[in-house]
């Protein structure tokens, strides 16, 4: 049960005999996070999500409180404020969408609240009244360079996707809600409606939902995007931040796919807004600290876009923004389309660098244990390839396996280089996000055969005799987990499993005069595979004779 924070109650008289009862006849004790309060109408409110407290990473986000009012007909004024800065509330205003310290409303309704970037080093907590309940709502948001991971996942993106972390950050960010059934659909080619989604969510949050079907907030502006179209109100909020003009007269062109070129002008002037600047109000450095030139007359960066271009100096300014290093061989690629992985790539590097960095390590290592497949145990001369090595922990983006050569012999636990990507440039490096190590195992079948040197024990007690010892070399060929030990001359097939040899059942061999069988045994390999302690229990008959006896033989042996 959580604890209620009466230092953060503020309760009307009346209120308090409501609690009072409540504490005196023990209801208490299995209290939500969130209390109801009983109005003198008669009407309850409850609320979602049922905890009282939300976490954000330092990027900040967006979220919304669910009021239900009981019965339905309720229609109680409630007011929810909040007195930070970083935490306010979209209002209509006359430009459009306002973010305000307060929101009103009555009856059954919605709180959406924004959650700024948290740039400091500090982590910060903040409070949302709602007078229609106690406790407050309680965000915290984690300080600047910190993330806190809110377990999304998409059933597409695989842990080997080298895009898989900036896709989880974008996510966790609130920017993107994936395409449906689980998946973010990441070679999808990236449409200018879902850009206009994307961007707005980075920049701005949630747009109110009636944003194009609202008179007051002065309606839809593109012919070609109808006012009920989900998408409608990020469209009309891109327009009203200045980001874009559509793609004609009165178009939007909200189902064609956004070519990398028209990307970096959506972004750069995003990037604008978003720094509280005019959303062309930009300079270029040229590639000299501290200059500021018109981004036109800079040289280009990529050859592919020269000063003609008309989106030169757009891609000029990402570049230096460092949100693109192009698509390689000195090329920036302006006419290909942006698919939905690459996008997130690009998103993480306008919005989100700086306040949660996936943050690079300059080395990087994957540990590499060969075992031996029945011992547990390192291997000692085995031959093992790059081919047989998997990376199963914390190995996002491997390009590729160094340092580990084909055919060679490992007697000891090895570490190897490991080529991949970094998140914050999209170079790819010999790294791994910093804080994690990959591992990697082989499991090599070992390989028993030869001679090895027996010393053994037998005692012969039942059969009227003292006890004797021999010493003898037996040979050892293998097949798989199946040993063949040619011992005095004759063969016996034994099984390994684990690290010991083992058999039953009655293999018999001509001894003295008569017959001896080995009923069963076992010998245990040490883990260095070069020796061996051990017993088996046999029975000798001599027919002619009709005598026999039971014994037990202890031995020992090494490899020879």
């Amino acid at each position: 049960m959580k604890k209620i924070r009466a230092n953060r109650m503020v309760l009307s008289q009346s209120r308090f005999h409501y609690w009072t009862m409540l504490i005196l006849f023990g209801l208490l004790a299995a209290s939500p996070a969130f209390t109801e309060i009983a109005w003198a109408d008669g009407c309850t409110y409850t609320v979602t999500p049922a905890s009282d407290e939300a976490a954000l990473g330092a990027a900040g986000g967006t979220g919304i409180i669910n009021l239900t009012a009981s019965p339905s007909t309720c229609s109680q004024v409630w007011q929810s404020t909040s007195a930070y800065a970083w935490l306010t509330f979209p209002i209509t205003c006359s430009t459009g969408i306002c973010y305000s310290g307060s929101i009103s409303g009555s009856g059954s309704g919605t709180i959406p609240y924004k959650v700024a970037p948290n740039k400091s080093s500090t982590t910060l907590t903040g409070d949302i009244y709602i007078s229609v309940l106690t406790p407050p709502f309680v965000i915290t948001e984690g300080a600047a360079g910190t993330c806190i991971s809110c377990g999304l996942s998409f059933s597409d993106v695989t842990a080997a996707d080298s895009f898989r972390d900036y896709i989880s950050a974008i996510a966790c960010a609130g920017i993107t809600q994936g395409c449906g059934s689980g998946n973010y659909c990441p070679s999808q080619n990236v449409t200018r409606e879902q850009m206009a989604a994307f961007i707005v969510r980075a920049d701005k949050g949630e747009p109110p939902a009636d944003y194009c079907t609202n008179p007051s907030y002065g309606g839809n502006q593109f012919n070609d995007v109808s006012s009920s179209d989900n998408f409608c109100p990020y469209i009309r909020e891109l327009q009203q931040l200045g980001i874009t003009d559509g793609c004609g007269p009165g178009d939007y062109c909200p189902l064609d796919y956004v070519t990398r070129d028209e990307m970096a002008a959506f972004l750069v002037r995003a990037t604008q807004v978003a720094a509280g600047q005019g959303p062309e109000a930009f300079t270029c450095n040229g590639g000299a600290a501290g200059a500021s030139v018109s981004c036109a007359t800079t040289t280009p960066y990529f050859s592919d876009v020269p000063p003609t271009d008309g989106f030169f100096r757009y891609v000029q300014k990402l570049k230096e923004l460092g949100i693109t290093t192009g698509c390689g061989n000195g090329n920036y690629c302006p006419l290909d389309y942006v698919t939905r992985d690459e996008m997130a790539a690009f998103l993480f590097r306008s919005f989100l660098r700086n306040s949660c960095p996936i943050t690079p390590c300059t080395t990087a290592a994957v540990n590499v244990t060969v075992k031996n497949a029945f011992t547990g145990a390192a291997i000692q001369g085995a031959t093992v390839t790059a081919s047989a090595l998997t990376a199963t922990t914390g190995a996002t983006g491997i390009a590729s396996f160094t340092g580990l050569s084909s055919n060679q012999n490992q007697t000891t636990p090895i570490t190897i280089s490991v080529a991949a990507t970094d998140y914050t440039t999209g170079t790819t490096t010999a790294l791994l996000a910093c804080g994690t190590t990959a591992s990697a195992s082989a499991s090599l079948t070992p390989n028993f055969a030869g001679n090895w040197g027996f010393t053994t024990v037998t005692d012969r007690a039942s059969c009227g005799l003292s006890s004797e010892s021999n010493n003898y070399t037996a040979e050892l060929t293998q097949s798989g987990n199946q040993v063949t030990l040619a011992l005095l001359g004759y063969p016996l097939t034994v099984t390994v499993s684990g690290n010991v040899f083992s058999w039953t059942g009655s293999a018999s061999i001509p001894y003295e005069e008569g017959t001896l069988t080995f009923i069963s045994g076992q010998l245990t390999v040490a883990s260095d595979e070069n020796s061996f302690t051990g017993s088996f229990s046999w029975s000798w008959t001599n027919g002619t004779k009709t005598k026999s006896c039971t014994g037990t033989t202890t031995a020992t042996g090494t490899r020879e």
